[in-house]
């Protein structure tokens, strides 16, 4: 249950929200055993957003605050090391720029920062960062040895133009990183993607490529470190209004070596797909009765 405003006057931003969500325990009154030792807790939430300009030029800045209250004994057990409260706090923000004519530039940044228990203890073992991130944020929220900041952002380039569009896009994801408002499906990766269309011949000829290269394993801590590339093409040439051509061509690398640890058992995994694929198509009748083979 949440309410929220959004408002926007002039060049101003604003967008404020505050509620409760589900929390994880709220599924487990399907076990069969020991049921009522697990305490539901409620997550309350609260957010806000500020920025400056329009949809082609603006800047935001906004933070989002999450905590689970226990409404019943915070002292068992259970709720101490199976299921206890968390709390996050992210900021972040959020630029885009049109520039010259044609040229686009998008920015979004997040900081998250996550106690997995408020219930732990307060000395710190940490990573220079989380500690340093940690004394800033202590009097907004609940700190100890399981406070954790990482970050998330990413950034693209584009140029848009009646025959020809460019692109490139950069994506950096802490490893473990969380957050209560937006989850990524994986963690612990960065890459980069380019992006190339042509269109000629008054939209006859139309071309879009895409190339990308992934890695993962940022800090060599994993047991495998995965590489991956990906190339992909696809064409459509129409000569005649009643024929047209499709093609496409793919292209997916993964090269997985070992991580940190050198094992004498650890062997190197590479594995290529290719995929080629051609599509004639013909179109033929009235326009009451249209027919197309292809």
């Amino acid at each position: 249950l949440r309410a929220g405003v959004e408002l926007t006057p002039g060049l101003f931003r604003f967008s404020g929200l505050y509620g409760t969500v589900k929390t994880p325990n709220y599924h487990l009154d399907s076990l069969a055993f020991y049921s009522h030792l697990i305490q539901d807790y409620r997550r309350s939430l609260y957010g806000m957003k500020l920025g400056f300009g329009k949809d082609r030029r603006h800047i935001d800045f906004h933070f989002l605050k999450t905590k689970d209250d226990y409404i019943a004994n915070t002292d068992s057990l259970i709720n101490r090391t199976i299921f206890p409260p968390a709390e996050n706090l992210v900021l972040g923000a959020k630029g885009k720029f049109a520039f010259l004519q044609g040229f686009q530039f998008e920015v979004n940044a997040d900081l998250s920062t996550l106690t997995n228990n408020q219930l732990a203890r307060e000395d710190s073992l940490q990573d220079k960062r989380s500690r340093d991130i940690q004394k800033f944020v202590d009097p907004f929220m609940t700190t100890n040895n399981t406070t954790r900041a990482n970050l998330a952002y990413d950034a693209s380039l584009q140029y848009n133009h009646r025959f020809i569009n460019v692109g490139i896009v950069f994506k950096h994801i802490d490893p473990n990183y969380r957050s209560f408002g937006m989850h990524y499906i994986q963690d612990d990766v960065e890459d980069i993607t380019l992006r190339l269309g042509l269109r000629a011949w008054k939209n006859k000829l139309v071309l879009n490529t895409v190339s990308g290269w992934q890695k993962s394993n940022l800090n060599s801590i994993r047991r495998n470190t995965s590489k991956k590339t990906i190339l992909s093409a696809n064409a459509m040439v129409a000569p005649h209004k009643n024929f047209a051509l499709q093609g496409s061509f793919s292209n997916f690398t993964m090269d997985q070596s070992p991580g940190i640890a050198q094992l004498n058992d650890t062997f190197r995994l590479v594995r290529n797909t290719a995929v080629l694929q051609l599509s004639p198509q013909l179109k033929f009748g009235s326009a009451n009765w249209p027919q197309q083979l292809g």
